[in-house]
């Protein structure tokens, strides 16, 4: 199973980067084949339809209102692009990385999944378009699997995981909604998650209200200093 690499510490909350210096929409489309190409690293956003995708897209990327969100789960059928520009610390030397700044990415909100007014013909088109991203979409380089901190993954979730790790698409978890739990029971959820995705407690990245963005955005890019060493 291919997973994000993982820091070597922890950010601190008073470390500016990584951050997004911009971030705007590009298109959305309601097929895989009618997506644009995108710079080569994107980075696909899934997840059930009331985990907060929109939120933590917009935490993320620092800005309001960039993800629609909508009292109305479920209520987007489509893969949506985002243009990220991505500020990073400076590389150290001996780790013979250049400093590049800013970062092109790319952030592809799928479609959520299990909303139960949905019809059944509506779950199978969304389960079959974000089938066909994993599948097919050339660009993908990160999967993003988000999980509500109070609840275990179901057959959706632990299915994105197989098919990620099918395609051999790198892939991490992400807990939301962490701060809607005190840190006892935060503690307990994330063992509880963690051991369903057949992963350890470390290997999840928290976020939720008040919550350093920055661990994500450091995972995204050491997947891709990883790719752009071995591809020199």
């Amino acid at each position: 199973m291919t997973k994000a690499p993982k820091p070597d510490r922890p950010v601190g909350r008073d470390q500016a980067l990584p951050r997004v210096a911009e971030a705007e929409l590009l298109m959305s489309a309601p097929r895989v084949d009618r997506l644009a190409s995108s710079v080569p690293f994107e980075v696909a956003v899934v997840g059930r339809s009331n985990v907060g995708k929109s939120s933590f897209i917009n935490r993320v990327c620092n800005k309001r209102h960039l993800a629609r969100t909508s009292s109305t789960p479920g209520r987007t059928q489509q893969v949506v692009l985002f243009s990220i520009a991505l500020l990073r610390p400076p590389s150290p030397p001996a780790q013979g990385l250049s400093h590049v700044s800013p970062v092109q990415v790319t952030l592809a909100d799928l479609p959520g999944f299990g909303y139960a007014k949905l019809s059944k013909g509506q779950h199978r088109s969304i389960g079959a378009l974000i089938d066909s991203y994993l599948e097919h979409r050339g660009e993908a380089q990160l999967v993003c699997l988000l999980n509500d901190a109070r609840r275990n993954p179901e057959h959706e979730e632990l299915s994105v995981q197989a098919y990620a790790t099918e395609y051999d698409l790198p892939h991490m978890v992400v807990v939301t909604k962490a701060d809607k739990l005190t840190r006892t029971e935060l503690a307990k959820r994330l063992k509880a998650i963690a051991q369903a995705y057949h992963l350890e407690p470390a290997d999840l990245v928290v976020t939720g209200d008040k919550i350093p963005v920055q661990p994500f955005w450091e995972r995204v890019l050491l997947l891709l200093d990883a790719q752009e060493k071995a591809a020199r």
